[in-house]
């Protein structure tokens, strides 16, 4: 819209529909900002209830950690003690094995050349 430069009063009606327009402007500009206010103030709430929760639940999840973490170690462990286990038995076989080889040897006259 151009502006009357000429008449008064079309001057005058022009400002009055410009003022119209910037009033309504500047009035949605500041109901959309007081909901965004309210959103912002509504999501500091739920934000603040995740803090507290998250406060409440960190020894549980510190507990839950060491929980877990003696879980793995300890099937580290079982593992560990049963491949033990499995070495001393089979160990002990070879020995009992090795044994009976040098006695059978002994017995035929041909002692064994132990290294």
């Amino acid at each position: 819209m151009k502006i009357p430069l000429f008449d008064p009063k079309m001057v005058q009606t022009w400002c009055k529909e410009k003022m119209k327009d910037q009033l309504t402007q500047l009035r949605t500009d500041l109901k959309n900002t007081d909901t965004e206010l309210r959103d912002i103030v509504k999501i500091r709430k739920h934000l603040y209830w995740f803090l507290v929760l998250g406060v409440l639940a960190s020894p549980l999840g510190f507990l839950w950690h060491w929980i877990m973490c003696f879980v793995v170690f300890g099937l580290f462990g079982v593992l560990y003690a049963t491949a033990y286990y499995i070495s001393y038995g089979h160990t002990k076989g070879l020995n009992r094995r090795r044994d009976l080889i040098t006695e059978q040897l002994t017995s035929l006259g041909h002692p064994p050349e132990l290294n």
